[in-house]
């Protein structure tokens, strides 16, 4: 079985513009994802997989 990690950050209000909690926890996921694809640390299929 895959090991999961779980994040957890700080940002100040005038970061997150007043976003929903589940739109900037999306978002956050989606960089994250895309800048392991940018480093060729995931796969395309992976990313998608995981997105």
């Amino acid at each position: 079985m895959a090991k999961r990690f779980t994040l957890e950050f700080e940002l100040p209000d005038d970061v997150v513009g007043g976003l929903p909690d589940a739109e900037v926890c999306a978002l956050a996921r989606e960089a994250f994802v895309m800048e392991l694809l940018r480093e060729h640390r995931v796969s395309q299929g992976k990313a998608a997989e995981v997105s």
